[in-house]
């Protein structure tokens, strides 16, 4: 009872908080949970030196399953931060426009209209009333907000999973694997996204919104 209510626990948690669209692309924690388990279940009974085989065996493919999810979430990260960047350096640009349409003389606007319609055709954009700019800021936080859960999420399942690694299999392997290449690695370590959410809230509240810095309520979690 006690090791399937691990399993649920966390399990109900990732179910709960990902992000059903991106969902393949989480750490396959429930399936690791299984592999554990039935590793255990099926161990030799006799003789320490065949157990010792036994699970080293086991390890040598669960941390390959480790690296292969590992792999696949540090693509996924760096393809969402890409997309994160190019949309947010747009609207910082369509933003600079429209802030400089309010400061300049009729004459002046008109050149600023055409440049900007030229822009547009580029970024394929068509934010015609400054609603539609809150509109697509609001959009990229969303975005942001939710890389930035997927970081959090996958970085606690590694944590859980390999700490319930040593605890089955009696060794400190996992929590070291964790050490070595999860604490390093890109989806972790890069602080882009907290970056450009401190960035968006800046903007949006000093330019869009009068000051009202509580446009942008927090709805991360912390690791």
């Amino acid at each position: 009872m006690g090791r399937d209510l691990f399993g649920i626990k966390f399990g109900a948690h990732l179910a709960t908080h990902l992000t059903p669209e991106w969902r393949s692309q989480y750490l396959q924690y429930e399936a690791m949970v299984a592999i554990l388990y039935a590793a255990v279940d099926r161990s030799p009974s006799h003789a320490e030196t065949t157990r010792n085989r036994y699970f080293s065996r086991i390890d040598e493919r669960f941390f390959a399953y480790c690296n292969k999810e590992l792999h696949k979430i540090n693509v996924f990260f760096g393809e969402k931060l890409s997309e994160s960047i190019r949309r947010f350096e747009q609207l910082h640009t369509e933003l600079n426009y429209f802030k400089k349409s309010l400061t300049i003389n009729e004459s002046e606007q008109i050149i600023i209209r055409r440049r900007r319609q030229r822009y547009r055709k580029i970024l394929r954009s068509n934010y015609n009333h400054i609603d539609d700019l809150k509109l697509a800021f609001s959009e990229l936080y969303l975005l942001l907000v939710l890389l930035q859960n997927y970081q959090t999420l996958n970085y606690m399942g590694f944590k859980k999973i390999l700490t319930k690694h040593d605890k089955l299999f009696h060794k400190i392997n996992g929590i070291e694997w964790f050490k070595t290449n999860i604490d390093s690695s890109p989806f972790v370590s890069n602080q882009q996204v907290s970056n450009l959410i401190d960035e968006v809230e800046i903007l949006v509240t000093d330019h869009l919104e009068n000051g009202n810095r509580n446009i942008y309520p927090r709805t991360t979690m912390s690791q």
